[in-house]
């Protein structure tokens, strides 16, 4: 109900008439530049009924009434489904008494030996709107969570739709591999220069395409909470070397120099082995991606403050707009107007994002368009 309404509909509960009366006449003047209408009553069994059929726009109830009070004629009304706003009137100045009747869901309280017209008007409005807003902001909630809640389903959804496409895809795509793997050893018969190298890169695209489904199937069991780390003590520079030899032979083919700066790294390391060597080679095969034949990509690792060790992947490709950067550890995001940022999924760096958590560690990027980028993270060492 708006205040500015032209009508305004007013019960009053008081089980003396006289009270009634008089709270009437003074509504009625209090409000006589509005239609007004007024339900009184001095039968609170009766009027709790009456009044919960929830058609008025604010509610004055006495506290004293006989047998019962104020307070347990508005748990009734409450029970009953209505939750019209209601002022509470006393003739006593009992400070309990009017928090107990604020807790009990009044919107105000006035005194009957203070009461004008003012105090009416002012209690009355202020009551009636608060209701409003309180009603609107039920109504934004119930909107929000059925938001979220659809948001939830559809997070599932894609979460499922990724599990099922990696495992639909994993047996057809080693299948292809292994084959061309049979062909480009000979096995079937003798090959010449040109088909294996026509081999070799098939092999590397099917490996590529092998990341690929990996990081689909991980992002789902990251969602549903069910991939773990499993940490043991290891040497950081290790695990580099090791994601490194996996990518080397891609990056001779694509003529970029890999180099490694492992001398500031010689702290164990408390991690997941398999899944730090996952980061970092979604790192070094995006660098590797958006770097010109003939330029360089340099894997760095040195000792980190407070226990933790940092790993920074360094290109000199193109960078990344200012605007993307900052959406670039997003699931899904892709940017169509930065080169650097182009291909892919949009899973890659969200994994990345996601395994660096689960390792208690931050994972960051820096960029300036035209000179590189830098994607760094680091981890706990065995003493974090």
């Amino acid at each position: 109900m708006n205040i500015a309404s032209r009508h305004l509909s007013i019960g009053i509960v008081d089980d003396r008439e006289g009270d009634l009366v008089l709270l009437e006449r003074l509504l009625r003047s209090a409000f006589h530049d509005r239609e007004l209408t007024v339900v009184s009553s001095n039968a609170p069994p009766a009027a709790s009924k009456r009044f919960a059929r929830g058609d008025l726009d604010i509610l004055f109830v006495d506290f004293t009434m006989g047998v019962t009070t104020g307070l347990a004629f508005l748990d009734e009304v409450r029970s009953q489904g209505c939750q019209v706003p209601a002022i509470m009137l006393t003739d006593r100045g009992d400070e309990d008494l009017v928090v107990s009747a604020l807790h009990s869901g009044f919107a105000d309280y006035l005194r009957k030996s203070a009461l004008t017209e003012r105090s009416l008007v002012r209690a009355a409005t202020n009551a009636i709107e608060k209701h409003a807003l309180s009603c609107r902001a039920l109504a934004y909630k119930e909107e929000l969570e059925e938001a979220v809640g659809t948001l939830e389903a559809k997070n599932k959804e894609i979460s499922r739709f990724y599990h099922t496409l990696a495992h639909e895809l994993k047996t057809p795509l080693t299948s292809a591999r292994e084959f061309t793997s049979i062909v480009m050893d000979g096995i079937p018969g003798p090959i010449n220069g040109d088909q294996k190298e026509c081999l070799e890169l098939a092999i590397s695209s099917c490996d590529h395409l092998r990341r690929c489904i990996d990081d689909l199937f991980d992002v789902s069991r990251i969602d549903t909470g069910k991939l773990e780390v499993v940490r043991e003590p290891c040497m950081l520079a290790d695990v580099v070397k090791q994601a490194a030899a996996g990518l080397g032979p891609e990056a001779e083919r694509l003529g970029v120099d890999l180099r490694l700066e492992l001398e500031g790294c010689a702290s164990v390391s408390n991690v997941d082995r398999g899944r730090i060597v996952q980061v970092v080679t979604n790192l070094i095969g995006n660098a590797l991606k958006f770097t010109e034949r003939g330029d360089s990509v340099v894997v760095r690792c040195r000792e980190e403050s407070k226990g933790f060790q940092r790993v920074s992947v360094i290109d000199s490709g193109e960078g990344i707009a200012a605007d993307d950067l900052v959406h670039i550890f997003e699931r899904l995001y892709q940017s169509d107007d930065n080169a650097a940022v182009k291909g892919g999924m949009g899973i890659g760096l969200h994994l990345c994002q996601q395994l660096v958590n689960l390792h208690g560690g931050k994972i960051s990027a820096t960029s300036v368009l035209g000179e590189g980028s830098t994607f760094s993270f680091t981890v706990p060492s065995c003493a974090a």
